[in-house]
């Protein structure tokens, strides 16, 4: 456990009561009070003793005196808390003052958060539809190059199909021309009455 620490206080408050209890305020009687260690007491306790004896060596104020002090203390008391409400009174309207500016920054504030946070919403509104937009573009361009492909099949297939008229116009004209070679040598060919003769 601590051990209890003497102070100027509690040291003149047990000399005090002890006096008034009509008891010697010794070292002793006075630690056993507040505890403490002995040099400490014995310093604090001198320091009281001084102090009374000052006191003591005062010569005791007239009553008519005592009485004029007390009306300049009350007079001086009532200027001081004057003097005090007026302060308190300006720093209450002061205060007021900076509470209507302070409510009306938070206002502000908090139009300016609710403004930002409107923004967000319609900026996250605007980011999801273009998300959406770029996904049906993405789909759209993937059907584009599978048309791509199949146009570049059709390409290679309509060129084959080219080539093969290029080559059956050949024929045909080759077939044309076989079928007027035939049709002079059926025509220079003698007939049957040309042989009778």
């Amino acid at each position: 456990m601590a051990k209890a620490v003497a102070t100027e206080q509690s040291v003149f408050e047990a000399a005090d009561a002890l006096i008034a209890l009509g008891s010697e305020p010794s070292v002793i009687n006075v630690q056993a009070r507040v505890g403490g260690s002995f040099t400490t007491v014995k310093r604090l306790l001198l320091l009281w003793q001084e102090r009374r004896a000052v006191s003591a060596s005062m010569p005791s104020v007239p009553p008519e005196l005592e009485a004029q002090g007390d009306e300049w203390l009350r007079s001086l008391w009532a200027k001081a808390s004057a003097l005090a409400g007026r302060d308190a009174q300006a720093i209450r309207d002061q205060a007021r003052d900076e509470v209507g500016q302070i409510r009306s920054e938070l206002s502000e504030a908090t139009a300016e958060v609710q403004r930002l946070e409107q923004m967000e919403i319609s900026l996250n509104e605007a980011l999801e539809k273009a998300e959406a937009s770029m996904r049906v573009l993405e789909l759209r361009n993937a059907a584009l190059e599978t048309q791509a492909k199949r146009v570049t099949v059709l390409e290679n297939e309509l060129e084959s199909m080219r080539q093969e008229a290029i080559g059956a116009t050949d024929v045909r004209t080759m077939l044309a021309e076989l079928q007027s070679q035939v049709a002079k040598l059926s025509a220079q060919r003698p007939t049957k009455s040309d042989t009778k003769k």
